[in-house]
């Protein structure tokens, strides 16, 4: 059982071939369901990192896309972390794993986009206040642009 991230910052557990999203918290329980919800069902139940029920799926299990899933998390992560070129951050995160999980992986383009992305939400992130440290808001409108303090 291992916890990743999704696409949106949330957590994506992983177990036995499977991929799950959160579904609902009940004070010490979490309800996952299936990744692939309109066309599987399956369902589990944890508490405290241990499995306390399960529903079957109604596909085979896929543990390279987990594995897959794990390496795209890892060069996100690499992404936000370096300034390294994205083809350096793909090869250095691929050279050790399987050409099975590499088959699983998005084309070298899309996972290239991928960091490019990453990198532009982190520096998002930094301009929400000026270089003296004052919070901003950043409106947009048109072709006009407007600083409006916090």
């Amino acid at each position: 059982m291992e916890i990743t991230k999704t696409n949106k910052g949330g957590k994506k557990l992983l177990y036995e071939g499977c991929a799950y999203v959160v579904d609902k918290r009940k004070e010490e329980r979490i309800l996952w369901r299936c990744e692939k919800r309109g066309y599987c069902g399956g369902r589990i139940t944890t508490s405290n990192d241990t499995v306390l029920s399960f529903a079957s799926h109604s596909h085979q299990p896929d543990s390279l896309r987990c594995d897959a899933l794990k390496i795209q998390n890892k060069i996100k992560d690499m992404a936000s972390g370096t300034e390294d070129i994205p083809s350096n951050i793909i090869q250095n995160t691929t050279a050790n794993i399987s050409l099975d999980v590499c088959g699983a992986l998005p084309k070298k383009k899309s996972i290239a986009r991928t960091i490019r992305r990453q990198r532009s939400v982190n520096e998002d992130e930094d301009l929400t206040t000026t270089t003296r440290g004052e919070a901003f808001l950043l409106h947009v409108s048109g072709d006009s642009k407007h600083l409006l303090n916090v």
